[in-house]
Parts: C-alpha cells; sequence; structure tokens
C-alpha cells in the first residue's frame, strides 16, 4: 500500500474536487486522477464517483478515508518521534502468544530496519500470562488469541487464521482430500493446544466430539506452539493441529497438511491492550502496521496456495 496514493486519495476528499486537491497539492489534475485510479484498481472498488463538476466518495472510500487518516496519523506521528528521539531511544514493549508470533516479523523487520533508536523488547508467554502482564500495564500490547471480553481490556480482532491438521505421512490415507473433517482426524491420536485456563480451541474440539457421538483421543496437549512442533517432528505417530500461519515452515519431507474443513473451529487473533494506558506513536504505529499486514496477507490468501507441504490426492 503507498502512503502517498492514500495522501492524494484524503486531500481530494478533503478539498472535495480533484483540481481543488490537485492545487493545494501543488500539482498538475492528470497525475492526481491517475493516482486515484491506480488506488481503485489496487482495492477492485469504485473509492470516488466522478461528473465534470463534482466528486462523491463512496461506502467504500468513506472506509478508506477514515482508516487513511488514521494511518497517516500514526505515521506522522511516529516520524515526529523519531525526530525526537535521535538521542533517548523509544522504548515498545510487545507481549505475543506462540499461536500468533508470526503476525510480528514484518513489522518488526521495518522497524528495526528503518528506527534503529526504536528498541522493541517482545515477551512469549501463554493467553493468561499475558492477560495479567496487560492488567499490570507491563507491556504496551499483545498480539494473542482473542480473550473473553474484559472490562479493562480494548481488543481489536485480526483477520482469523484457519485450522492447519498436520499428518505424518505414515498416517495419511489415500482417500483423503485437500481438506479434512473432524470425522477423518477422529480415530487418530491428536496433539492440541490448551490455554492454562481453558476457554479456547481445545474446548471447542472437545465439544464438538461430544455433540456428535465421539470421544478425542488427546495424546498431548499444550499451550506452546513450538513445542507441539518440536515434538510432532520427533515422529510421534500423532496428528498437530495448529493455526494456519503458525505452520509455514514446514518441509515437504515431513509430512503433508491439510485444512480442517469445520466452519466452528478456527483460531481468531488479536491485539489487545489496556484501556486508559496512553500508546507512544511508535507503539501505535507498529499496530497499525501488524493490522495492515495481517488484512493484506487475508486477502493474498484469497488467491495463492499457501500451504507448502504435500497433499494426498482429492477425496473420490
Amino acid at each position: 500500500m503507498d502512503l502517498k496514493r492514500l495522501r492524494y486519495f484524503c486531500a481530494i476528499v478533503d478539498h472535495g474536487q480533484i483540481s481543488k486537491a490537485a492545487a493545494a497539492l501543488n500539482m498538475a489534475q492528470p497525475p492526481l486522477s491517475l493516482r486515484l485510479k491506480e488506488l481503485e484498481e489496487e482495492f477492485g472498488v469504485k473509492l470516488i464517483e466522478r461528473g465534470t463538476r463534482w466528486c462523491r466518495v463512496t461506502e467504500e472510500g468513506r472506509l478508506l478515508y477514515e482508516r487513511a487518516k488514521l494511518i497517516l496519523s500514526e505515521v506522522d506521528a511516529l516520524s515526529e518521534e523519531m525526530k525526537a528521539s535521535q538521542c533517548s531511544p523509544v522504548w515498545v514493549v510487545i507481549g505475543v502468544s506462540s499461536t500468533c508470533a508470526s503476525y510480528l516479523m514484518e513489522p518488526l523487520r521495518e522497524i528495526c530496519g528503518h528506527f534503529p533508536n526504536v528498541k522493541l523488547r517482545v515477551v512469549l508467554g501463554d493467553s493468561d500470562w499475558l492477560e495479567s502482564m496487560l492488567g499490570q500495564r507491563c507491556i504496551d500490547f499483545a498480539i494473542m488469541q482473542a480473550p473473553p471480553p474484559e472490562a479493562g481490556l480494548i481488543v481489536d480482532l485480526l483477520p482469523p487464521s484457519r485450522v492447519s491438521v498436520i499428518v505424518p505421512k505414515s498416517l495419511v490415507r489415500p482417500s483423503w482430500g485437500e481438506t479434512l473433517r473432524m470425522e477423518d482426524i477422529a480415530p487418530f491420536p491428536l496433539m492440541l493446544l490448551r490455554r492454562p485456563s481453558g476457554g479456547g480451541s481445545y474446548e471447542r474440539f472437545i465439544r464438538w466430539f461430544h455433540a456428535h457421538g465421539m470421544s478425542a483421543h488427546v495424546a498431548m496437549d499444550c499451550p506452546d506452539v513450538r513445542i507441539i512442533k518440536d515434538l510432532w517432528r520427533a515422529e510421534t505417530g500423532s496428528i498437530a493441529i495448529l493455526p494456519e500461519s503458525e505452520t509455514r515452515d514446514y518441509r515437504p519431507d515431513q509430512g503433508c497438511i491439510f485444512s480442517l474443513d469445520e466452519p466452528s473451529m478456527g483460531f481468531h487473533p488479536a491485539i489487545v491492550r489496556p484501556k486508559g494506558m496512553q500508546l507512544n506513536a511508535v507503539a501505535a504505529s507498529v499496530i497499525a502496521r501488524i493490522m495492515a499486514a495481517s488484512e493484506e496477507e487475508a486477502e493474498d490468501g484469497e488467491s495463492r496456495e499457501k500451504l507448502s507441504l504435500p497433499r494426498a490426492r482429492k477425496r473420490a
């Protein structure tokens, strides 16, 4: 997403006409019209209805305008804070659960690469511990599975992550297709994520099996994705159930990966922060970048294959 195009678009909305916006931006009208067209093509929607002497912002354009103003204000604030922090570093403390670690990679690479005076402290923990740290205001924000409604927390949902089923080659059945049903995995030992205090994906799996008259064969439960992945690689003979976002580092020789065809199952990541706690501009910009990157990834996922391991042939 080009920030300059966003600025041009906001200027058109602010001034009500492309000609007036071009004059305010000290540029010719045709290039500004071209930038608007490029932005509309990028999003695949009409942002502004245009007539000979008038412009009207569409509903999609109004939504983009509101989000763009927020993003641009955070970018401007970050720029000012960077200028003011040449001698004193700006610290941002981020909590992350193992189920959401991938959401940090690209934003942190950008911040570390472009803003050497920003100091980042990343702490890893399970969701219960992160909620405690947020309550004590020991961290600026956390990336974790969405917690139950809490009066003291602000929760910004990220696009949900589908469920990946990681199967050792020895357990793959010839009749399986690219997606598996809950009935397909019921006979096998499972490795499931589980919050220490309950209320997450583990409970949803158990409830589903019980509701359909089946018993789940849980070989192991654990709150840490890394441990489940390491034990699965150690050839335990079990099927691992993990968020799709955290399974992109598997190699083709390790097994097969499938999507789970069950709408009620899924992982719901979120950015969580304490109410009433003022974020510095750097933290706010990191949050904005994480949200933008996750939305871009979700859109890309609709048009390209994201799962890297080999598949069984399609179900007959």
